[in-house]
């Protein structure tokens, strides 16, 4: 559960044998869907094998309850 204004960092290994392009998913709530990951000039970055990413999440609060996330990663955009 997280507040208003609660800050997190999120690290992702990418441990397949091939670059992927990953996506992070919040599943707020009130039942929404955010794009945490990618975002701004990230859009098209592809994570290299081994490599690890750190995306910073900032929370806007809301109904309480549970957040939720889902990582992606897929060989194509």
């Amino acid at each position: 559960t997280f507040a208003d204004g609660d800050q997190a960092l999120m690290s992702i290994t990418n441990r397949s044998a091939g670059p992927l392009y990953i996506s992070v998913l919040n599943f707020t709530p009130d039942g929404g869907v955010k794009v945490l990951y990618p975002y701004g000039v990230e859009v098209n970055k592809l994570l290299s094998p081994g490599q690890t990413l750190a995306v910073d999440l900032s929370f806007e609060g809301g109904a309480g309850g549970q957040e939720g996330f889902k990582v992606i990663g897929t060989s194509q955009e």
